[in-house]
C-alpha cells in the first residue's frame, strides 16, 4: 500500500517523482508572473526544483560559475558543470571526497 501512496502524492501535487536526473524534487518553479525561483543547489525542470546532479556530492555552497568567459570561479577540486540545455552551472566537486 505504500508505494501506492506514495504514487498518488506525486500525481496529486503534480510533481513527477522521476522528473529529476538526482534526487527528488523540492519545491515548484516557474517563468513569469508569480512564478518561484529554486532554492541554492536546485534547478527549475518541468515546474520544478531539482538538485544539481553533480556525479560527485553536493554544488560548492557559495562559488558560482558560467558560460562567459572568466565566470569560472569554482575553486580548486571542483569543476564548472552545465546542464545539457545550459539550465544550470554549478561548481561541482571532481571527485569522491575522503570522509
Amino acid at each position: 500500500m505504500w508505494p501506492i501512496w506514495i504514487l498518488i502524492v506525486c500525481v496529486v501535487g503534480s510533481v513527477n517523482c522521476n522528473v529529476c536526473q538526482k534526487g527528488r524534487p523540492k519545491g515548484h518553479c516557474g517563468l513569469g508572473p508569480g512564478g518561484a525561483s529554486c532554492q541554492w543547489g536546485y534547478y527549475c525542470r518541468d515546474s520544478v526544483c531539482c538538485p544539481i546532479p553533480c556525479k560527485y556530492g553536493d554544488p560548492h555552497p557559495s562559488r558560482t560559475c558560467g558560460m562567459v568567459v572568466g565566470s569560472n570561479n569554482c575553486p580548486y577540486g571542483y569543476n564548472c558543470i552545465g546542464g545539457p540545455a545550459d539550465e544550470y552551472f554549478a561548481c561541482c566537486p571532481n571527485r569522491k571526497r575522503a570522509g
